[in-house]
């Protein structure tokens, strides 16, 4: 696909093992797929799967003898999906302010905002970006309302080239459900093809993961509000499309994620860790050596051989310990790797709860600390804050179309002051020092004041409704 990046790590290193081709999925789509299914795994946790079942690790991770049991020691350290949750924080951390122009359709707002809790989906969608390198939310209108839902990436696919407005010209979106026609299974395809002011349906058979005949809408099993087949086509009433799309970051055209060059780095922690566990657990059960005069007939210690009689050192036992210099080569190159995982993230480790020692005894000198963070989480708002404001645009669109509400989003042409687009203000939810703070309003407002009570109210209470 266009201006996607598929050539990451995972999608091209050239050996592992990856998942099936889908017959109905062109080439794009199905390395698109890949790459969200090895970033969807790597987030949940699943490295063991991703690194060594897939064959995909550049460490050697030997077999040990635990309890009878032959098993291959794997440790996770996940900092991927802690880097993910740390950008998606100081992006969304507190609830993002949403103002229009006019008291009516700030109301609109305010219920839209009650109705579809849109901060989880908000965040939710920018957490997903920074794994997934995009993030989708579809806009709708159900039960004489409009809701804002949250779609996988992994369903929906754009078509064609990005516009300049950000946004794609199509969408499609994939579903696949297994139906009993009389006595024999049968899967069926549902291709949703999502354009400006229109959406249209159609339901294919499939022969493995192959579509083959078109058949009838009333086959497919998810049915309308009123129990009605969906339709083949509706038409939405905007000129825009119902379908938001997001990129993480965009660089020389191509999408990225922020797992970007970090995955190497993740999978020589992993092996650090581990080889850290094998060198404890060699210390906690290390091998006996006892005199070979010791052993039976058949070469075996006695059961109590906890307690040993002996006439000369000679015949004391001893344990073989390994010597790792642990502190000094494994610990160290830990920290070294995972100093390099912050690097290339461009996040802190207080940022991250990963500091050790004294932690930052004031929010000023938090946020001084994570000044290069806070430039990179600037650098993502600017894909953000559109990408909500696109949301909330498509939303007010499809409320006007609504007579429920059209009064109420209506403005006098003649009034130049009241703006019907969306403002969005992202709050990071750092904590702010209230002594500073405090300090800063009484200078401003006492003798000459240069400052408002309204002006020292607002920056002691964000929301403006609330102020």
């Amino acid at each position: 696909m266009t201006g996607m990046n598929n050539n990451l790590w995972y999608a091209t290193i050239g050996y592992g093992m990856t998942a099936p081709k889908l017959d109905y999925l062109t080439c794009a789509q199905n390395a698109r797929l890949e790459r969200l299914r090895i970033a969807r795994l790597l987030r949940q946790g699943h490295h063991r799967r991703v690194f060594l079942e897939e064959g995909r690790t550049q460490f050697n991770f030997p077999e040990m003898e635990i309890q009878g049991r032959t098993l291959q020691p794997y440790i996770t350290l996940n900092i991927l999906k802690l880097i993910s949750t740390t950008l998606a924080d100081l992006l969304l951390g507190q609830e993002a302010i949403l103002t229009i122009g006019n008291p009516l359709g700030q109301e609109a707002i305010n219920d839209l905002r009650k109705r579809c809790d849109l901060h989880p989906i908000f965040y939710g969608s920018a957490r997903t970006a920074s794994w997934a390198a995009e993030a989708m939310v579809e806009v709708l209108r159900w039960q004489g309302e409009v809701w804002v839902k949250e779609v996988k990436p992994d369903e929906v696919f754009p078509l064609g080239q990005r516009l300049p407005d950000g946004q794609y010209a199509a969408y499609r979106r994939y579903a696949v459900a297994e139906v009993v026609q009389g006595n024999v299974k049968q899967k069926l395809l549902l291709e949703t093809t999502y354009e400006p002011g229109r959406i249209t349906r159609v339901c294919y058979k499939l022969n493995g993961s192959a579509k083959t005949d078109a058949v009838d809408l009333t086959l497919w099993p998810v049915k309308m509000p009123d129990g009605s087949p969906l339709p083949p086509a509706e038409s939405t009433g905007i000129d825009c499309n119902t379908i938001v799309w997001m990129g993480n970051e965009i660089e020389d055209d191509e999408v990225t994620c922020d797992d970007d060059g970090l995955i190497e780095l993740q999978d020589e922690l992993n092996a650090e860790q581990t080889q850290i566990a094998r060198v404890i657990a060699k210390h906690a059960d290390p091998r006996l050596a006892v005199p070979e005069t010791k052993a039976d007939e058949s070469g075996n210690l006695l059961a109590s051989h906890d307690l040993w009689f002996y006439r000369s050192k000679d015949e004391i036992p001893a344990y073989i310990t390994w010597n790792a210099e642990l502190a000094a080569a494994a610990l160290a190159d830990r920290d070294f790797t995972l100093d390099g995982l912050c690097v290339a993230s461009e996040l802190t480790k207080g940022l991250m709860g990963l500091d050790r020692g004294a932690a930052p005894d004031s929010a000023k000198r938090l946020r001084l600390q994570a000044t290069k963070t806070l430039a990179r989480v600037a650098r993502k708002a600017t894909f953000v804050r559109p990408f909500i404001r696109t949301v909330m645009d498509v939303a007010m669109d499809l409320m006007q179309v609504s007579m429920r509400v059209q009064v109420a989003l209506t403005v006098d042409p003649e009034d130049t002051t009241k703006d019907l687009g969306v403002e969005v203000e992202l709050r990071d939810g750092l904590p702010i020092d209230d002594y500073d703070q405090a300090q800063t309003i009484a200078l401003l407002t006492g003798g000459k004041a240069s400052m408002s009570v309204e002006r020292a109210v607002g920056l002691q209470i964000p929301d403006p409704v609330a102020a």
